[in-house]
């Protein structure tokens, strides 16, 4: 291969997505294959035949359009480059995304039954039809020594990987087979769950990042991810701080649901956990997101936020670029009525997360 091909990439040659029994090369990537074939090799023939594989196309599309500012997923890529995959048209797992299953002891207002098994109880409980049902999943497949050999990294999700049995033999198995002394760990987490075990086993990798996702603080966390407690969540952030190869940060999730209340979670959290903390907006379900907010809300909401001084301004800056959107939909009166079922069945007061003056207009 004497010049590589407009629309080649390394990820498919060195990055695996598992999701249940399918895998992708990427997040970005519109599709899945199942386990059985051979892993990312459709892809990788459409990269050396010179053409754009049709699950490639936000890519594709992105670099076709010269009025995007954005880079394509492609060109972000940082791992390691081995000329001799592309030559001979090999997969070797560098980088390994695993979603072990979707068990989980939270039902979090804004996640489904498809990443929670605690959904599916949730919505049984109050009688809400579910298409979704528990992970279909092969754990025999993940037992490949093949599979891991060169790997160096892996992330792991859920469901919540620290409550799985799964994630959990899993990583007894990377520490079996002696992988995991040169395997970087990384999970995100609810942080609700840890024990002598679980650290254990953690201090068996070269290293482990733990990103916790704290979407808010004290009963409004515990409303917004429940049945989850902060007071826990915090003692275990400290308690796994500690651990010699782990690092630690945290990731707030911003919606509709803490919007108002954003910069006082923010500097409580930066007071009593950690000051490296992440924003990550809520778009889907669309009904969370925080452009949904009434007009005068997000208005007062943005002039806050410009004369914030003590928090970090690229992520104020991601917060006021999604108030600055244009609602998706206008549905406040159906989100509220939909909390307060949840509040019905679970004891909550969901109108703490908003001001008056937004809860009421469902009264309206």
């Amino acid at each position: 291969m004497k010049k590589l091909s407009k629309s080649f990439c390394w990820r498919p040659f060195t990055q695996v997505i598992f999701n249940q029994n399918t895998h992708k090369p990427c997040c970005f990537f519109q599709g899945k294959f199942d386990n059985n074939t051979e892993i990312n090799k459709e892809v990788r023939n459409a990269i050396l035949e010179n053409k754009w594989h049709d699950g490639c196309k936000i890519c594709k599309n992105l670099e076709e359009n010269k009025n995007t500012k954005k880079r394509s997923f492609r060109f972000l890529y940082d791992g390691i480059r081995d000329a001799n995959l592309v030559l001979q048209n090999k997969f070797s797992a560098k980088n390994i995304e695993i979603s072990v299953d979707n068990t989980c002891n939270f039902a979090c207002i804004t996640c489904n039954s498809g990443a929670s098994s605690k959904w599916l109880s949730e919505n049984k409980k109050m009688e809400i039809p579910d298409e979704n049902k528990n992970y279909s999943f092969d754990f025999s497949f993940y037992k490949n020594h093949d599979l891991w050999e060169n790997a160096d990294t892996c992330i792991i999700y859920g469901g919540e990987p620290l409550y799985s049995k799964n994630s959990l033999n899993l990583l007894k198995f990377l520490i079996e087979n002696k992988l995991s002394k040169k395997l970087s760990l990384t999970f995100y987490t609810n942080g609700s769950i840890l024990n002598d075990e679980i650290a254990e086993l953690l201090e068996n990798f070269k290293s482990c990042k733990i990103n916790f996702s704290v979407d808010s603080i004290y009963e409004r966390f515990h409303i917004i991810r429940w049945p989850g407690n902060y007071e826990i969540v915090k003692n275990n952030f400290k308690k796994i701080s500690k651990i010699k190869n782990t690092s630690v940060n945290i990731t707030y999730t911003y919606s509709i649901l803490n919007a108002t209340n954003f910069v006082e979670d923010y500097n409580i959290i930066k007071n009593e956990l950690i000051d490296d903390i992440r924003i990550n907006v809520v778009n889907n379900p669309k009904i969370y997101a925080a452009r949904n907010l009434p007009e005068n809300v997000k208005d007062k909401l943005i002039n806050s936020y410009f004369n914030e001084k003590d928090i970090d301004r690229n992520i104020i800056d991601i917060a006021i670029g999604e108030l600055q959107m244009p609602s998706y939909i206008n549905s406040l009166h159906e989100l509220i009525k939909q909390l307060k079922i949840y509040d019905s069945y679970r004891k909550t007061d969901s109108s703490i997360l908003f001001p008056q003056e937004v809860w009421a207009l469902s009264d309206k």
